[in-house]
């Protein structure tokens, strides 16, 4: 499966910029879609993972529920129309630089 990962810090932009826009009512009632605009695959976020903490960490493999859906990608239209904002971190690239404690 793969899914559409957002960095903390571009989510953390967007919900600045739609405070500080005072949109009004109508837009209000939008539903903004927050995302990279990307698909990245599950695996691939495993192996990175394993890799930056050498196998440390355990991973259990399970079946997907029939109501999960297998791929989902944002689509950024109204994110980029209405705030005119496009999001600039790579959740790839970024992995290894939040701090390793939780």
């Amino acid at each position: 499966p793969s899914r559409d990962f957002v960095d903390i810090r571009d989510l953390v932009k967007i919900i600045k910029k739609i405070y500080s826009l005072n949109l009004n009512i109508k837009l209000m009632n939008h539903t903004f879609n927050v995302g990279s605009g990307k698909m990245t695959s599950i695996k691939k976020i495993i192996d990175i993972m394993q890799k930056k903490y050498k196998n440390k960490l355990k991973f259990k493999y399970v079946s997907l529920s029939k109501k999960e859906l297998v791929n989902t990608k944002a689509s950024l239209v109204k994110l980029k129309k209405i705030l005119n904002y496009v999001p600039k971190k790579n959740i790839i690239r970024n992995i290894n630089l939040y701090n390793d404690k939780f």
